[in-house]
């Protein structure tokens, strides 16, 4: 009984493996009616369609760091951009004319200054007066509007400012400050 079982599952055996090769069993008559019996294939643990994923995964990984690192540079490099420079001016009070109460300021040397960005504010510790553009005048002429090295300035007050303190302000800076000589 033990030959016969061997036989007969070698039988089954072979006659499955003739139907997947397209055989029929030995009868060749040219009309298969029996289509070849196909297993489902099933594709081992790392196949090819696995794998392909990787690639993708890792380009959108590098993808995201690159975009990472072009973040962190343009914020770090806003850091070194240089601020606007603080003005530098170099200015000398002159004598106040008693009769109309003017001060002369001249420009010694430094940056040029627009008279739109400069102030001068005189007054003690209990009282100042800022004076803006509009009491202005540059070397004479009321048209100027900068102010250049080389050039005076008169600042017209209106009033006795003799040993009063001054202060030129361009902008937000202090360039200068002093006692006006009485």
């Amino acid at each position: 009984m033990g030959n016969n079982v061997g036989k007969f599952s070698g039988n089954i055996v072979g006659k499955f493996m003739r139907n997947i090769a397209g055989n029929t069993g030995g009868n060749n008559t040219g009309n298969n009616t029996m289509l070849p019996h196909v297993m489902p294939q099933t594709l081992p643990r790392n196949s090819l369609d696995n794998r392909a994923i990787s690639p993708v995964v890792g380009e959108m990984l590098m993808l995201t760091v690159v975009l990472i690192l072009v973040a962190l540079f343009a914020a770090s490099s806003s850091s070194f951009i240089p601020s606007d420079r603080e003005p530098s001016v170099n200015i000398l009070v002159g004598d106040v004319d008693p009769s109309n109460h003017d001060v002369t300021l001249w420009h010694k040397g430094g940056d040029v200054v627009s008279l739109s960005n400069m102030k001068v504010i005189i007054g003690n510790g209990n009282e100042r007066n800022t004076f803006t553009e509009d009491n202005f005048v540059i070397n004479g002429d009321d048209e100027l509007k900068n102010f250049k090295p080389g050039d005076y300035m008169t600042v017209h007050a209106g009033y006795d400012i003799r040993g009063e303190d001054i202060t030129v302000v361009v902008g937000s800076t202090v360039v200068m400050y002093g006692r006006i000589r009485e």
